[in-house]
């Protein structure tokens, strides 16, 4: 029995950090040979790369715990309630249209370039379209109607759940589901469930005020234009 007394805490945990990713680096020193194989070898990338995922696979350990959680199929987590990522911030994160779709939409352009030239300057900002909708730009489009005249953004990303194309029923219940402005698709009242738990970006009111302050407004402050929130001579 190995038996220490601890007098620092900190080289405590680095010497049980190092005891459990022991396997771990030695993978990493066989990764490293079987690469340097592949460079002695004149591979190219795509055999290289064949090369070291064989040898990750053959030689990786599996502990029981993870072994027990393949087989079964168990889930990483389970809520009981849904939960809704709101991106709120000056220049929040996007996702890029798929580059195969990008290059479909380019090539139907070149194609069907026989028309006017006020008609190519009308589509000009759907040709330079590159980032997917997301739950703001849905907000921004939902109906000119009362109840979502002084509906905030995180009411909505909680109440309302995005419908697919698929998913839409062929008589559909205007009472809960509605069709957004601008060809954004539609959304659908949680009826069924309970309302989603929102997530959000958390800047800190000390360090950057600007942005602690922005992101409230933009969850709890009915706009349909970043102007009203933020005038340009602000």
């Amino acid at each position: 029995m190995d038996i220490q007394y601890i007098l620092d805490a900190f080289s405590c945990v680095v010497y049980i950090i190092s005891y459990i990713s022991k396997s771990e680096r030695e993978l990493g020193l066989l990764l490293q040979q079987t690469k340097n194989e592949a460079e002695e070898g004149n591979l190219n990338a795509q055999q290289t790369m064949k090369k070291i995922g064989t040898s990750y696979l053959h030689h990786r350990e599996v502990s029981a715990q993870e072994a027990v959680f393949r087989v079964t199929g168990l889930r990483l987590r389970e809520c009981s309630r849904k939960v809704e990522f709101i991106p709120v911030g000056e220049n929040p994160c996007r996702m890029s249209i798929p580059l195969k779709d990008l290059e479909k939409q380019q090539s139907y352009k070149s194609s069907n370039r026989k028309r006017s030239n006020s008609d190519s300057e009308d589509e000009n900002d759907d040709e330079n379209k590159i980032w997917m909708n997301n739950i703001v730009d849905r907000y921004k489009g939902r109906p000119h109607i009362a109840m979502f005249i002084k509906m905030c953004l995180a009411s909505f990303g909680s109440e309302y759940s995005v419908l697919l194309e698929s998913q839409l029923p062929q008589k559909i219940n205007e009472e809960t589901t509605f069709k957004l402005d601008g060809n954004l698709g539609h959304i659908r009242k949680r009826t069924r469930t309970s309302p989603a738990v929102i997530k959000y970006p958390r800047f800190s009111q000390e360090t950057s005020p600007e942005k602690y302050f922005q992101s409230i407004l933009q969850l709890f402050l009915p706009y349909r234009h970043d102007e009203q929130l933020k005038p340009p001579l602000f």
